[in-house]
């Protein structure tokens, strides 16, 4: 293991000079390609690894690339980590790029295309790299803005909704999540995707998603309240917390004259 931790340091070094560019895509490829490593085999290489990866992607070549608070990929390296992540046997290397808190816009599309959404709306990407790309794309200045913003804010939602939701993770959620609606302003509606998130899972997940609209301070208005539940039970628990968040609206007084 020592020597292998060694051989990785060294490729990342020599990889980084600048007589060695030519050489920096296939040094990038092999050390991302290492993440597919045996389990018993990556434990004992993962830190240096990452470490390795730093000092590649922090390289002189990349200084104008870089901000104080995470790594902004050149296109090259972009080029190579897309790829190598379009052939992965496992997302191990996502923790590493979480960890590293790499960024770049089409990583974020990539992460949001319909083939691969479902890694952040069920919890399988860190959730610390979704909050960054939604910091990120909050205040980015981009022709794709809109539509990359609502497609993050819907799967953010998405998230909050699943099982596998951490209540760890709502707080950060609700942060995420205000930074995205307020820099969309009125050109984002939840209230069609909140529809469907009603209508689905259990009386938790859809609790979790109203707790965190209001406390995010996110209008919302639904289209029906039949959508709470068919059952008595169900329909009961989240009218209590509609009254604890003091949720009101005239389809709602509509909707409860008529039972």
């Amino acid at each position: 293991w020592h020597t292998r931790r060694a051989a990785i340091l060294s490729t990342a070094q020599i990889a980084q000079m600048e007589h060695c560019l030519h050489g920096r895509a296939g040094a990038l490829t092999w050390m991302l390609k290492m993440f597919d490593s045996k389990p018993d085999v990556l434990r004992a290489i993962q830190f240096v690894l990452i470490k390795g990866l730093g000092t590649l992607l922090q390289s002189a070549d990349q200084n104008d690339q870089q901000v104080e608070d995470c790594i902004i990929l050149n296109k090259g390296d972009e080029d190579v980590l897309l790829q190598v992540l379009e052939h992965a046997d496992n997302f191990e290397v996502a923790e590493a790029i979480a960890d590293l808190r790499l960024f770049s816009h089409r990583l974020v599309d990539w992460l949001l295309s319909d083939v691969r959404s479902h890694l952040i709306s069920d919890g399988k990407w860190p959730f610390c790299h979704v909050l960054l790309m939604c910091e990120k794309t909050a205040v980015a200045a981009h022709t794709s803005f809109h539509e990359r913003a609502s497609k993050l804010a819907t799967l953010l939602v998405g998230r909050i909704h699943s099982p596998n939701c951490k209540i760890t993770e709502q707080e950060a959620s609700i942060q995420a999540l205000t930074k995205i609606v307020n820099a969309l302003g009125d050109r984002y509606h939840l209230d069609s995707v909140l529809q469907t998130f009603l209508k689905t899972g259990n009386v938790d997940q859809r609790t979790r998603v109203l707790r965190v609209l209001h406390e995010a301070k996110i209008p919302f208005e639904l289209e029906s309240f039949d959508s709470l539940g068919s059952e008595q039970q169900i329909e009961l628990t989240l009218l209590e917390v509609m009254a604890e968040l003091n949720l009101v609206s005239d389809r709602l007084v509509d909707w409860f004259l008529s039972k």
